[in-house]
């Protein structure tokens, strides 16, 4: 009678051991648990906060995607025949919002020439410090910054003579190429209708 008492005893012991560590479980997974959800809010916050600063802040750079690039503000779009021949770059100024330069592959990797037109948007009321260019319009990002949205040109010879059919051929694609600026939804667009001299 005194084993039975014992092992009821252990038995009792054991089943509040078990019920004990169901409900309050293994310390350690509740960390590894409470770990892993914290991590997986610090990733979402700071998701947001990319998102956040890539909606207030100029591009500083742009991803190609098929044959659009996009920038957080706009995505413009290039001739497929362009795939193998361009070169684009970001750049940001001083006074100026961001800058898109496309130029002919060849002759910017040879000699940074081949600039064949550029992209800038100018704080609104400031000078335009380009010689040669026109004014597409007006952006006002945020319904707060305005920009004049400004092409310019290159004012000496880009190319030489290997390479200037390719890159007259390409600079034929300027008009298509302008064209297809499609501005994100917090970007209002004022297309300027003065005619350009």
């Amino acid at each position: 009678m005194k084993n039975v008492k014992v092992l009821i005893a252990i038995l009792s012991i054991l089943i509040v051991g078990c019920m004990f560590t169901s409900c309050f479980g293994n310390p350690q997974e509740n960390n590894q648990i409470t770990e892993t959800q914290t991590e997986a809010q610090t990733k979402s916050n700071t998701a947001t906060q990319a998102e956040t600063t890539a909606a207030t802040e100029p591009a500083t750079e742009a991803t190609l995607a098929s044959n659009v690039i996009k920038t957080n503000l706009y995505n413009i779009t290039v001739p497929l025949d362009w795939e193998d021949d361009y070169y684009y770059a970001i750049s940001n100024g001083e006074k100026e919002g961001y800058t898109l330069s496309f130029y002919e592959e060849d002759l910017y990797e040879d000699s940074h020439a081949g600039f064949l037109f550029g992209i800038v948007l100018i704080p609104d009321g400031s000078e335009i410090p380009y010689p040669s260019y026109k004014l597409l319009g007006t952006v006002e990002v945020d319904q707060k910054d305005k920009y004049s949205v400004v092409v310019y040109y290159a004012t000496d010879v880009q190319f030489d003579e290997d390479n200037q059919d390719d890159y007259f051929e390409m600079q034929k694609a300027e008009p298509e190429i302008l064209e297809s600026i499609k501005w994100n939804d917090n970007c209002k667009f004022t297309k300027n209708d003065t005619p350009q001299l």
